[in-house]
């Protein structure tokens, strides 16, 4: 009999004929796995809590979860028996992400928030005309010799740093251990601080944990350079939101844009939407997969031969 492997139907995926495996879709919002039991890999991609809870609780003799984020936060949470190894999206986001950090930095250095509002009422902004071009603020318009600072320093930063570089800025990763990866130095955290006080962006791609919420806190954005810029693309809950908005209104920093926040989708009555200077995306920085067939058909495989899969993550 053919292994089983659950497919999502929240994304069109072209999975190759494999000998021995029988892929199967299923819906992402159904709370009744009582024909496929039997299965023992599940395809996790933008699935419901409620669906999410029946697959913990009814697929008695799965082995390995495959979630398609980058981030397994949300599958790590679900409370899986012990025994089911976890594998991460690692990789499936690296483009499409490092491309949203990058148009979120892009579009706080070149002003283009407070351009569209002069857009907006008709104005020609004679202000930001003048600032770009004075000497003593010309290199606040600019990522030419600008001092970048990734926090979290995986597949996501191999990708944006090349693209930062390209443009003139000196880019600098900050992760557990200092390291040097793809030719880009990485300090560790601990040795992090003159560098955050040096930063002309900062640019997060922590994943989540208990060790990584709000880790971007008052005392963190205290320590930034008074006229830096803040990005987060990683995950929401790292960031201690009423401590942003206290660094924007209080002008301890210059701006900040975030595709992530604490909680989502972000509330209609949340006071970060009325701040002038937070660029607010709703997480879109990934939202669509790259080579998922790859990984799945890889994982998959490897499940069913008894070797070790990719992208496990640590439980």
């Amino acid at each position: 009999m053919a292994m089983k492997v659950l497919i999502p139907d929240s994304i069109a995926l072209s999975l190759p004929v494999i000998e021995g495996i029988e892929f199967i879709e299923y819906s992402v919002t159904a709370t009744d796995f009582t024909a496929v039991q039997d299965a023992e890999l599940l395809v996790m991609w933008m699935n419901s809590p409620e669906n999410t809870l029946a697959a913990v609780e009814q697929l008695i003799n799965l082995k390995v979860v495959q979630t398609l984020a980058a981030g397994p936060d949300h599958v790590l949470s679900a409370n899986f028996p012990s025994h089911i190894q976890i594998a991460s999206g690692r990789g499936l986001h690296d483009k499409t992400v490092a491309e949203h950090a990058l148009t979120l930095t892009l579009s706080l250095i070149r002003s283009i928030p407070r351009l569209l509002k002069s857009q907006s009422s008709h104005e020609w902004n004679f202000s930001i005309i003048e600032a770009q071009a004075a000497p003593s603020t010309s290199n606040l318009y600019t990522l030419n010799g600008a001092n970048v600072l990734i926090y979290g320093f995986g597949s996501i930063a191999s990708h944006l740093s090349p693209m930062l570089q390209a443009l003139g800025a000196n880019v600098t990763g900050v992760a557990r251990n200092a390291a040097v990866k793809n030719g880009f130095k990485v300090i560790s955290e601990l040795n992090s601080k003159s560098s955050l006080a040096e930063a002309d962006v900062v640019i997060s791609l922590l994943p989540y944990e208990k060790s990584t919420e709000k880790y971007f806190d008052k005392a963190f954005f205290q320590a930034m350079k008074k006229n830096a810029i803040f990005i987060n693309v990683g995950r929401g809950k790292t960031v201690d939101e009423v401590a942003l908005e206290d660094a924007l209104r209080s002008q301890i920093i210059r701006s900040a844009a975030i595709d992530v926040t604490f909680d989502e989708p972000l509330s209609s009555d949340s006071t970060l939407w009325e701040i002038p200077e937070l660029l607010i995306t709703p997480h879109i920085s990934g939202g669509r997969p790259q080579n998922s067939e790859d990984l799945i058909a890889f994982n998959s495989k490897a499940l069913l031969n008894g070797d070790a899969i990719r992208n496990q993550v640590a439980r």
